[in-house]
């Protein structure tokens, strides 16, 4: 039976929603400002979530199967090994804001305010992107009634963590409580600044754990993450790196989404990492399915497979006939970005013409 052990010792707050996990692919509406975090694991929708992982594999926690089917561990062998199993709040994974100063292809207004300008500017995008509305809520409010003894780990979701001014708020709740030093803190950062005003909280945690997100090397890293350029990105990957190298217990990757963007390059994304001297980790983008490895035809697939790429290749089951909506999605935000595809993927130029399989 797949039982999981975030329904004991979990907490996970998403663009103001209560969720099972961040991997939860579903669309509850638990509001946190209409349900405590008791409430809503009172609620139906998690009691019968809890008792039928407890039987066989829920819907909304396919991706967890589906990457223990292809790679052998998910999300939920990490809850399973990591914590006790009793019923007691132990991991907080926490989103504070949305605000971000980046407009990654494959996110959207609910993780960037960046993308939010876009689509109030570009109402055609509708159709591709997804937007809920941030909830603002105090910290002190959203803990009052939950035990904070046996938190071993705090996962900030962002937007971009280290531009919320939220972050300030969260730390020193942490700090206030007595418990900032007992605590892992892990997050991914688009690597647009380093943040020095928070190095003090930061050095205050037991470890840190900092994915740094890069999911292309040069142009195409300027392409797929609209925003900042790649030199900016490089200055602040290698102040992380000095960071990482004066201070006991912090813990440094290079993480990438592999998606239709970047497939081809995944070469030039480990040798980068191997130049800096971070180690290199990736997870296969699972939504929008219209960017996924899944929407490119055969024959791409064929033709710029190597030996740096081909693990991903087992995370396609079948093809999901959405190229034609990655065409008009990537050609739309080109329009939009004043950029074009051919200059960074100059090989999907014939697939784009005509879809050939």
């Amino acid at each position: 039976m797949p039982n999981c052990n975030a329904f004991k010792n979990h907490m996970c707050i998403k663009a103001g929603h209560w969720f099972p996990c961040c991997r939860f692919n579903g669309t509850n509406t638990y509001n946190i400002k209409d349900y405590t975090f008791e409430q809503y694991k009172a609620t139906e929708f998690y009691q019968d979530l809890a008792e039928e992982m407890q039987n066989e594999w829920a819907p909304g926690c396919l991706r967890c199967k589906l990457q223990e089917e292809r790679t052998g561990s998910s999300y939920r062998h990490f809850f399973n090994r990591e914590m006790s199993g009793k019923d007691q709040v132990e991991f907080i994974e926490i989103t504070l804001s949305n605000e971000c100063n980046l407009a990654c292809r494959m996110c959207d207004p609910t993780y960037s305010t960046l993308w939010g300008k876009i689509l109030e500017l570009n109402p055609n995008l509708e159709s591709f992107v997804s937007k809920s509305p941030a909830t603002v809520f105090n910290i002190e409010d959203l803990f009052a009634n939950v035990d904070l003894r046996y938190l071993k780990k705090i996962k900030y979701l962002g937007g971009e963590p280290f531009i919320t001014p939220q972050i300030k708020d969260l730390f020193e709740y942490l700090d206030s409580m007595g418990i900032i030093q007992n605590l892992r803190f892990e997050c991914n950062t688009n690597c647009t600044l380093f943040p020095t005003k928070w190095i003090d909280y930061l050095e205050k945690f037991n470890s840190l754990e900092i994915s740094l997100s890069v999911d292309g090397v040069g142009q195409l890293n300027d392409y797929i993450r609209h925003g900042k350029s790649w030199s900016n990105i490089v200055k602040n990957i290698l102040m992380w790196k000095e960071f990482s190298n004066n201070t006991p217990n912090v813990s440094l990757d290079i993480f990438s989404t592999v998606q239709a963007y970047n497939l081809h390059d995944i070469k030039n994304l480990k040798e980068f990492a191997n130049q800096v001297g971070i180690k290199f980790t990736s997870s296969v983008l699972m939504s929008p399915e219209h960017l996924s490895i899944g929407v490119l035809p055969n024959a791409y697939l064929n033709e710029i497979k190597d030996e740096h790429n081909a693990e991903y290749y087992k995370s396609i089951l079948e093809y999901n006939n959405l190229f034609e909506e990655f065409k008009k999605f990537t050609l739309e935000l080109d329009k939009i970005h004043n950029v074009n595809y051919e200059k960074v993927i100059p090989q999907l130029k014939k697939y784009m013409e005509t879809q050939n399989d």
